[in-house]
């Protein structure tokens, strides 16, 4: 978990049309936790990813065991002295 800033911020995610949002650095690292465990056989792979100044732009696919096709994503990120400071998750 020492990809995210220690710094508090707000992080807007959205999963199936909802909008989470986490406020605080500690929102973030649990959420992250939480969502990373129930990801068992799944598979993630990155297909793109385009960064400008310390904004990235990582296009991704979500690989369910037994899925006939992935579910893609987008996450924008902004990096600051190294590590997740802003963290934005786009999901159809």
């Amino acid at each position: 978990m020492g990809l995210f800033s220690d710094e508090p911020r707000r992080t807007e995610i959205q999963r199936n049309s909802n909008v989470v949002l986490l406020e605080g650095h500690d929102a973030i690292r649990a959420d992250h936790s939480r969502v990373a465990s129930t990801f068992t056989g799944r598979r993630l792979e990155t297909t793109a990813m385009m960064v400008q100044a310390r904004n990235v732009v990582i296009l991704q696919l979500n690989w369910d065991p037994g899925a006939a096709a992935p579910n893609p994503f987008t996450s924008v990120l902004r990096i600051e002295d190294g590590k997740i400071a802003h963290w934005a998750l786009v999901a159809p």
